[in-house]
């Protein structure tokens, strides 16, 4: 079986996030499993290339992934403790109430 998505992670794991979102634009998914994996990768890489504009409206997302990065992003930007703190602690509550199917 082809894996999809193969070089779009390849190029997220060493840090290429152009690249990566420029293969997945290219990419077309085969399964709902697979466009959540290249949903959650996009959103990772516009998380560690510093493009929150893409990412704010992710909390409300019924994907696992997309909430936890947008989380993230808030706990990693903010620096008001308190908005930290209520990331952090939805973050705890998401990981302990949810499975990400693309976590590895």
């Amino acid at each position: 079986m082809e894996d999809e998505l193969l070089e779009v992670r390849d190029s997220f794991y060493v840090g290429a996030y152009s690249r990566s979102l420029q293969l997945s634009e290219q990419t077309a998914v085969s399964s709902d499993m697979v466009a959540a994996e290249k949903e959650a990768l996009n959103a990772r890489c516009y998380l560690a290339a510093g493009m929150l504009d893409h990412i704010k409206g992710m909390q409300h997302s019924p994907n696992p992934a997309l909430k936890a990065t947008a989380l993230m992003a808030v706990f990693l930007r903010t620096p008001h403790e308190n908005q930290r703190k209520t990331a952090l602690d939805r973050l705890q509550e998401l990981a302990t109430t949810t499975k990400d199917p693309t976590a590895l």
